[in-house]
This record gives structure tokens, sequence and C-alpha cells, in this order.
């Protein structure tokens, strides 16, 4: 029985210390290309982005398409302002939109009949990436790349190329295309392996920029003082004074539209605080930054920003 107990006290001392998943708002990329094949390239690259980011376990990811609203239009994208409330209607802390703005694969050569043919192909998969953090529309334009170069040489009796090879690369293209947008034998293709590079190229620029900070779970304000709150985090989550955090309650659920599945739930903000002294091991002290709505004991806490030191030193 006591190793029963303490199985389970075990495994709830770790779930508190897992750090929470962000919610990120993946718009449906634009389609900027001269690209006219039977791909929805831009349907299929934005599932390949919201698989990245899933895959990490960083993030849970909600994807929409606001093609009905917006069109081609990308400009009416620009707003900072726009793009934060729609992240904030569902929830979510960063909103990730993106243009794709080369899919292609062009191919190069030289045929010397009665020798050989030798044929090049380069393919390359470009976007650019407007990546928004709600809590402080702090906006950046990424841009995103994938190149891969391959040479493909075979003979034939008659020394012209083979059938496997051709110079044409719509041709080609029309070969690749009897893959799946996105399963692993596209993965394998030219030009899925520059749309792979291209995914991660972006993946690692979204971390090195926005890093995940691990907010304790069970991180809330426990009593709310005039203008000061005490919450319950402190020196064992390695907080100090100066760290901000987004306060926030827990609204709707958000549903999936074809399976009802919950996705997450609309996060209610309420304002920001910042830590002015760690008390100890799970209590500090903050003052208030902004508020949206009256603060409640049990508000929930997200960090979004370290102190200003440490945030010059990485810069």
């Amino acid at each position: 029985m006591k190793r029963i107990f303490a199985i389970v006290l075990t495994a709830i001392t770790a779930a508190a210390t897992l750090p929470a998943k962000d919610t990120v708002l993946l718009l449906r990329f634009f389609n900027g290309t001269e690209y006219s094949g039977i791909w929805n390239i831009s349907s299929g690259l934005t599932s390949m982005f919201n698989e990245e980011l899933t895959v990490s376990g960083k993030f849970n990811v909600i994807e929409k398409n606001l093609f009905s609203l917006y069109g081609t239009d990308t400009k009416k994208l620009d707003d900072a302002g726009k793009l934060a409330e729609m992240g904030k209607s569902v929830g979510a802390r960063y909103v990730i939109h993106g243009v794709i703005n080369e899919f292609a694969v062009r191919g190069t050569g030289l045929i010397s009949p009665g020798i050989g043919g030798g044929v090049y192909y380069n393919s390359i998969v470009r976007c650019t990436i407007k990546t928004l953090r709600v809590a402080d529309n702090q906006l950046k334009i990424l841009e995103a790349k994938g190149f891969i170069h391959s040479v493909d040489v075979g003979l034939t009796i008659l020394g012209g190329p083979s059938e496997s090879e051709n110079i044409d690369a719509g041709s080609l293209m029309s070969r690749l295309e009897k893959a799946r947008f996105g399963s692993d034998a596209y993965k394998r293709t030219i030009i899925g392996q520059a749309t792979v590079t291209c995914v991660t190229d972006f993946a690692a620029q979204f971390n090195r920029i926005f890093p995940v900070e691990v907010t304790p779970v069970d991180a809330r304000i426990m009593l709310v003082d005039g203008s000061s709150m005490y919450v319950n985090v402190g020196f064992d989550a390695n907080i100090r004074a100066g760290y901000r955090f987004a306060v926030y309650r827990r609204g709707e659920a958000i549903l999936d539209d074809r399976t009802k599945a919950v996705l997450g739930y609309r996060d209610i903000d309420v304002g920001e605080i910042e830590i002015v002294e760690v008390k100890a091991a799970s209590f500090s002290r903050a003052k208030v930054i902004t508020q949206i709505k009256p603060f409640q004991k049990g508000d929930s806490l997200r960090i979004i920003r370290k102190n200003i030191d440490e945030e010059k030193k990485t810069e």
C-alpha cells in the first residue's frame, strides 16, 4: 500500500512540474507562387507546419482557414493588432501566418548524343512567415527556405537520357505529384525534401526568437491585495524579480468543427503583472502592470518575459 501511494505521489509531483503547452493559432498560408499542379500546397504546407509544431510537444495548434474572410489580400494581415485579436479570440499565445513565395523544381543539364545524358534538378520552397506574440503584439517576419540540388545521370543504348530523366522540370513535377502531399513518399522526393527543410528552418527560427518559457502548470494568484499580488511561484521555478506574467482565466471550450473534440480553451485576458520580490520557494509578490479585468484569486499565470537585464544578455 505504501509503495502504491509513493508511485501515485511521484506521478502527481512530476505532472506538477511539466510545462504547460502554448496555444498557437496557425492561419492557412497563401499561395503566392506560379505553381498550378494538382497539389493544394496552401493547405498541404500549412498542415506540415502544424505537424512540426505539434510533434515538438510544446504547442497546441489551432488551424484556421481565413480565405473566405480575406481572399488573397495579404495586406489586411499586416496589422499586428488584428492578428492579436484573432489570437485572443481562441486563447492563443502566438499567431502564425505565411505566404508561399516559391514552390518549384527546375531542371537544367547537358545532353550529348552518343555519350550520355546528365540532368541537374534544383528544388526550392520559400515562405515569408509572420509570427506574432499576442501578449505584447511583438511581430517578427521570418524567411524560411528549403533548397535541394540533385544530379541525375543515366545512359541508354542510344546514348540519350533514360525515360526516368527529363530536362523538362514540368514533366518531372507531374511524376512527383503521384505522391500524396506530405506523405512519407512525398518527403523522399526532391520537392518533398525542400519542403521539409523549409518547415524545420522555420521551427528553428521560431524557437530561437520566441523560446518556450516553462511556467509551472499550477502557477496562480493566491491573494489580491490592492495593487499587489501574491503568487505561488518562487525560487523553485527559478523566478526572479522583473519576470512578467500574463494573467488569464479559462473561458469557453474550442471544439473541432468535424469531430467536436475539445482543442483547447479560450483564455480570458485579465492583465499583466511583474514580480517585485521572491520571498520563498513557492511564494512571490508582484505588482500590476496592466489590468483588463479585476484580478481574482485562482487566476492563472503564464511567463511572457524575463527581467530586462536577462533579455539584453540574450539579444
